[in-house]
């Protein structure tokens, strides 16, 4: 109801009060949710460094994965709802309550930072306002179209790719295999820095595909 906070019921005549805080205020335009209740969202820098997908993944993979760091660097387990994860019983409540998968964020410090002069991209950025277009936004990526797979490269990396099987029973004659090469044509692809990720879900949906996360495929193309 407009006036009426959704958690506490507090209204504009009678706002909830936490001792040594001011007075709740508005955080939404309908005026149903008050500062006290709403959830506090903290922005943060960081470099994606792995992705745990069940408990037993964590298991078999940490501590061997983890980067060898000196004792005042961080890392960050972070769930899909943007939870932390410090204990096992995290690791069992994130795998009952399908909060799968974990990715683990080597935290930015101000030295490093700044040392070069130039302030490092977040790519861990909870809630927070971004200058500029978020990164999934950005037009980055070049999509190819083969006959048995769908391949997302970036230029910064050629090496590594995104290559995506195309599900059984899906037939395209583009007119170029990967074992025996060119047959008489090419396979579609699009031109460098055309298409964002939204832009490659689209195409992998189109295809029946699940789209990965934007994380995932800035983690396999190894981008910085």
């Amino acid at each position: 109801m407009y006036g009426t906070c959704s958690v506490c019921g507090c209204t504009d005549n009678n706002a909830c009060i936490i001792p040594g805080e001011e007075n709740c205020h508005w955080v939404n335009d309908d005026h149903d949710l008050c500062s006290n209740c709403v959830t506090a969202f903290l922005s943060v820098n960081g470099k994606l460094i792995g992705t745990l997908h069940s408990k037993q993944d964590w298991i078999n993979k940490v501590p061997y994965i983890l980067p060898k760091l000196p004792k005042e660097e961080l890392l960050l387990f972070v769930d899909v709802n943007g939870n932390i994860l410090r204990l096992g019983k995290d690791f069992s409540v994130a795998e009952e309550v399908d909060a799968f998968p974990v990715k683990i964020y080597h935290l930015i410090r101000c030295e490093s930072a700044y040392k070069v002069g130039e302030i490092v991209k977040p790519m861990l950025n909870v809630g927070s306002t971004i200058k500029g277009p978020a990164p999934e936004f950005i037009k980055q990526f070049r999509i190819s179209l083969y006959d048995d797979c769908i391949v997302i490269d970036h230029p910064s990396n050629r090496k590594d790719a995104f290559d995506i099987p195309l599900p059984k029973g899906t037939f395209l004659n583009i007119g170029y295999d990967r074992k025996e090469g060119l047959i008489g044509g090419v396979c579609i692809e699009s031109k460098e820095k055309s298409a964002n990720y939204y832009e490659c879900c689209g195409v992998l949906i189109l295809f029946g595909i699940e789209p990965p996360s934007y994380a995932e495929i800035i983690e396999k193309l190894k981008i910085n």
